[in-house]
Order: structure tokens, then sequence, then C-alpha cells
């Protein structure tokens, strides 16, 4: 019997890290301002390059996984020659590196979560993250005495926290309920799992209006 490769236990870490990533980021206002964002771009694209390195497969096997991130890699492009008319160089800079972390998330993805089983690994974890940010979100009006929020007058008393957007709260909780209705409508996932999944579409409901 074959021992597992001493890539397997570094692979399953790079999983996590890059499953994790958007969670922790939402909890810094999405990545909106330089400090957070910058240090996203850079694990992300630290997790790219360990993964070129782990990976058996650095590159999407089919050609639409190479058109997507083809496609993406020619916005990164255009965004970056865009800034020599941009009105406006810094905000031109921060779209430059957001598509850059776009970028770097979706060869990471494509590099990590290519098999069958771990995709049905990141249903869950992308699922269950939305949940978290939008049950912070709608703790601030539940239990106020137990989590203070700050709100802004441009808001007008809809849900923000944390990513300090309303329309980006509301967006989120959209594909936590798309992906909610794909676990409680997949006969191949435990009964449980499956109702807590549509269990789950109640507070989304709630932060999307």
């Amino acid at each position: 019997m074959r021992s597992p490769s001493p890539a397997v236990p570094a692979l399953g870490l790079l999983r996590g890290g890059l499953l994790a990533g958007p969670v922790v980021l939402a909890f810094f206002s999405g990545g909106f301002f330089d400090g957070p964002r910058l240090w996203a771009l850079a694990g992300c694209w630290a997790l790219v390059v360990a993964a070129a390195v782990l990976a058996p497969a650095p590159l999407p096997r089919r050609r639409a996984g190479l058109l997507a991130v083809a496609g993406l890699g020619l916005l990164v492009a255009w965004t970056g020659v865009s800034r020599a008319w941009a009105p406006l160089d810094d905000p031109a800079g921060d779209d430059l590196e957001r598509t850059l972390l776009y970028l770097g998330a979706l060869l990471a993805a494509a590099m990590l979560l290519g098999r069958r089983r771990d995709a049905r690994t990141a249903e869950l974890a992308v699922g269950g993250g939305a949940l978290l940010v939008t049950l912070y979100g709608l703790s601030g009006r539940l239990v106020p005495w137990l989590v203070e929020q700050s709100a802004s007058v441009s808001a007008g008393g809809r849900l923000e926290q944390p990513l300090t957007y309303w329309n980006a709260q509301g967006a989120l909780a959209a594909i936590g309920a798309v992906v909610a209705v794909r676990v409680a409508g997949d006969r191949t996932r435990p009964d449980a799992l499956r109702a807590a999944a549509g269990a789950a579409a109640a507070p989304w409901r709630r932060a999307s209006t």
C-alpha cells in the first residue's frame, strides 16, 4: 500500500486558506481599504505560487476553465492599461489591485478545487462563510446589547456590516441562498445537512431585503 504524498497535507492547508480567506476579508470591510486588500493580495498570490508547486494540475484541464482564466487575465491587463487615461490614478490603482486579487483567487481555485470532492467541500465553505457574515450583520439588530455595530448615514438603516456596503451585503446573501438551494436539493447529501441548508434561507432572505 502506497503511503500518501507529503504534498497532500500541504494541499489541504492551502485549500483551507483559500476557502477561509474571503470570510476573514469580509470582516475588514470586504477588502475595500488599502491595508487589508494588500494583505489579501499578497496572501492570495502566495497561495497561487504554493499551489503551482504542489498541485498535480497547475492549470485548468478544460477549455472553459482556461478561457475563464484568460478572460480575467485580459481584464487585469486592460484595467492596468486604462490607468494611463484615468482621471484619478488612485481609484484606478485600487481597481487594478482588486482584479489582481480576483485573478489570483481564480487561479488558486482552479489548482486546488478541481476535483469533485473538493468542489463539494467548497460549496459548504462558501455557504457557511456567507451565513456567518450574514448572521453577524443581523446580530446588530437582533442582539444589539451583545454586538455593537457602527451604522453610516448613507446606509439609511439597511444592513451593511461587516462589508460596510448594503448592496454587497445583499449580494452575499443572494449567493448564500443559491448555494443553500443547491445543497438542500442534493440527494447525495445527508438529510440533516439538507435541512440545515434549507433553514439557512431565513437569515439570507432577511438580509437581502
